[in-house]
């Protein structure tokens, strides 16, 4: 897969209040602390399957894009935007949580499995293709623990701390999509603190 310049950023998560603090939404989470580094969007439109938002970022046009239905529906939801995904799939980074990962650490892949994550696993079967590039965003897990209800539970005081740094590195890590390609990405922020640089 070449290294394309990311066009599209697709934030996973939950839609309404009852969700927005949880952990399964830190894809829609690190969609607004990019967001928030553009300004006001150029256009934005709201319906019930998405909310999107078009950003000039230093003359390419970046959308960014929320499914709006529940997370095990996130493909059908890409489905209904106006876009051509059977040519923009490859400039496309899907953002989602990970309980695999700490807090705090970034991973970057160009393709690959769904992983259990039922967001991508719906957008990879609405789709038909795993050559999906995506960002996962490590929300840890206690061994033992139900997946489902841990995903659904908000961040405490301490962790709010390591996720808000976790997510300014994402906007930089999706910041590094558009402007150089998601391998340069990868190079960059498939790394922990003190670790050497490393590519999937």
């Amino acid at each position: 897969m070449d290294d394309a310049r990311v066009k599209i950023i697709v934030g996973l998560g939950n839609p309404g209040r009852k969700y927005a603090h949880t952990r399964h939404n830190v894809g829609f989470m690190a969609i607004d602390e990019f967001a928030a580094r553009r300004g006001a969007p150029a256009f934005k439109k709201k319906t019930p399957e998405f909310d999107r938002a078009d950003y000039d970022f230093d003359g390419l046009t970046v959308t960014t894009l929320k499914p709006l239905r529940f997370m095990n529906l996130s493909g059908e939801a890409m489905a209904a935007s106006n876009i051509n995904w059977d040519s923009t799939l490859a400039s496309t980074i899907i953002v989602y949580d990970d309980a695999a990962l700490p807090i705090g650490r970034l991973r970057i892949r160009l393709s690959g499995s769904s992983g259990g994550h039922n967001g991508l696993r719906n957008i990879i079967s609405t789709f038909g293709t795993e050559q999906i590039p995506r960002l996962r965003v490590g929300i840890s897990r206690a061994s033992g623990e139900s997946l489902r209800d841990h995903v659904l539970t908000p961040f405490d005081k301490d962790e709010r701390i390591e996720l808000d740094i976790a997510l300014r590195r994402a906007a930089d890590a999706l910041e590094m999509c558009v402007a150089d390609g998601v391998r340069s990405a990868m190079n960059e922020f498939n790394k922990s603190a003190g670790q050497s640089k490393e590519a999937e």
